[in-house]
């Protein structure tokens, strides 16, 4: 993942929908490595500074759904409480689009976003018979039997299409550089200006960032992983809160007495170090990337063991999180463990390398301001 990175640098590959395929955790060497680079600085501090009001608006509306739930004493799904939450997120810090999933738990966005996860039992028929039979995958997708849903990545890719037609078409409501979108829309085919070489000619230099399709591939991405993968720890995080009433009572009076009633943002949660090891603590025992895969590039060894060109090898996330080697007592929830424990390969939440979850930055983020605000209305034990 690091110091062999040159030879598993690459996932493994995948069939998937076009223009899913194009996304930058289905590309390869140079492709990879220019897409990386040219989405990577939209998770920058300046960035995300800009985002934590949006980010705020959302978590309140989560909170008084929570309250209003509190008061007919009854129960909550709060995965698709925090399912929509990441979804609302997404839309209004990402793409400047309001949409209030939280209040309508069918809303089109949510649905499509879910069905990624939670594919047909026919898809996964034919998901195993393409692991059985790698030629069969391709023909599967192109008729529409893959484990990703034709359907979902075109209500995507449509949704991504219209909102860069409306922007092109209006530039006044968007300033460069202003959410993801934006960025990424600011780094299309871009041509620099005309040098003299050695030999006295001209040469034009062209550098060619980010296609349109290619646009819309990472937007597909941001949709469908930032809904999930958030939502996911949020409800873990909520339970684990919900098991440990003292852990419950120790986070909430940490955002008490360093924020008061103060408005989370980008700096203050930086202070709230009990609270980052709740959730260091919580991704720990469930990393919602349980499983990493690298494909061997070159042929290597290392230790004694040979790595074959064009074998998949498996990094199992959760077993190294839960090695009594490397955790003490690994089963049992001690966010203080974090305390005198650094964060080493050991912590495989985000992955680890080159490519290590693009968004963890703002995953984290999301993460802190939505439970400060939680925290501080809702109480369970």
């Amino acid at each position: 993942m690091v110091k062999s990175f040159d030879n598993f640098r690459n996932h493994r590959i995948l069939s998937v929908p076009y223009p899913l395929n194009l996304g930058v955790g289905f590309m390869e060497d140079a492709a990879w490595k220019r897409v990386r680079n040219t989405v990577s600085p939209t998770f920058t501090a300046v960035k995300l500074r800009r985002i934590c009001g949006a980010i705020n608006d959302c978590a309140r509306t989560l909170t008084a759904n929570f309250s209003k739930v509190m008061q007919k004493n009854a129960g909550v799904n709060v995965k698709a409480c925090f399912g929509t939450f990441s979804m609302d997120v997404i839309c209004q810090a990402a793409f400047g689009i309001k949409v209030d999933s939280q209040t309508d738990f069918n809303h089109p966005f949510v649905v499509h976003a879910m069905s990624m996860f939670r594919p047909t039992k026919l898809a996964l028929a034919f998901s195993v018979l393409s692991a059985a039979v790698p030629a069969l995958e391709p023909v599967f997708n192109k008729l529409g039997y893959g484990i990703i849903p034709r359907k979902s990545v075109a209500f995507f890719a449509t949704i991504t299409d219209e909102m860069m037609k409306q922007r092109r078409n209006d530039k006044t409501h968007h300033q460069e550089g202003t959410d993801f979108l934006q960025m990424m829309m600011d780094a299309s085919i871009e041509e620099g200006k005309d040098d003299n070489n050695d030999d006295g000619q001209t040469v034009k230099h062209s550098v060619r960032h980010l296609s349109t399709d290619e646009i819309v591939a990472q937007c597909i991405l941001f949709f469908v992983a930032g809904y999930e993968t958030t939502g996911t720890a949020l409800t873990f995080i909520s339970y684990n809160l919900a098991k440990n009433p003292d852990v419950q009572e120790k986070a909430y009076n940490e955002v008490k007495e360093i924020l008061g009633n103060e408005e989370p943002n980008y700096d203050n949660i930086g202070k709230l170090k009990y609270l980052d090891n709740v959730i260091s603590e919580t991704l720990r025992l469930y990393p919602p990337g349980y499983v990493l895969d690298r494909c061997v590039s070159e042929t290597t060894q290392i230790k004694g063991l040979t790595f074959s060109k064009g074998r998949t090898i498996l990094i199992p996330v959760m077993a190294i999180h839960r090695n009594p080697q490397l955790y003490d007592d690994p089963d049992s929830f001690k966010p203080e463990r974090f305390e005198d424990q650094d964060k080493t390969i050991a912590f495989q939440a985000f992955g680890f390398g080159p490519r290590a979850c693009i968004g963890m930055r703002l995953a984290l983020v999301e993460l802190k301001v939505a439970l400060v605000n939680v925290l501080r209305a809702v109480k369970k034990y």
